[in-house]
């Protein structure tokens, strides 16, 4: 199978990759496989016959967690998620990778969940046994204001811990 990520340098159009909803879009491209076709001959008398079909598949597209959620929920997300809306976000992003941006080095983390509070609430404790929020450990540590403060964090798997990070 080969999908042609960025279809436009293919020689598609737009109408060849559309989006679906829930931060996908479907990607087209094409599957090849080695089938035996019956020959002129009747039965017994196959061939052996690469096939090539067309097809499409959706992929989900690259964009922050904050922008994917906001397109399954059709609406702004800045104040946080209901539970249900969060139970019907996590069943959409759970397994996904994502990348964080906010340091020098890009880390890899797959996302197992949805956090029930927001940076803003959500506290921790430090390792001098202080506790601060995800908010202000973030301005203090990296000197970075988050856009949502009250959005929900994502739950990722890192080291075998799990940890909370912002969507954005």
């Amino acid at each position: 199978k080969i999908f042609f990520i960025t279809p436009a340098n293919e020689g598609y159009s737009q109408e060849d990759y559309i989006d679906v909803g829930d931060g996908k879009k479907l990607i087209p491209g094409i599957k090849k496989t080695v089938q035996f076709i019956e020959g002129h001959q009747g039965r017994g008398a196959n061939n052996p016959s690469v096939i090539i079909d067309g097809m499409k598949v959706a992929f989900h597209k690259e964009q922050t967690v904050h922008e994917k959620l906001e397109e399954i929920m059709s609406n702004r997300i800045a104040s946080g998620l209901k539970d249900f809306d969060r139970e019907r976000c996590a069943a959409v992003i759970k397994g996904l990778d994502c990348y964080t941006k906010y340091t020098d080095r890009v880390r890899h983390l797959r996302i197992e969940g949805i956090h029930h509070e927001c940076a803003e609430n959500s506290r921790f404790q430090l390792k001098n046994e202080e506790t601060s929020t995800v908010a202000a450990y973030y301005r203090e540590r990296y000197q970075m204001t988050l856009k949502y403060p009250k959005a929900n964090l994502i739950v990722c798997k890192d080291k075998g811990n799990l940890n909370f990070y912002p969507m954005e």
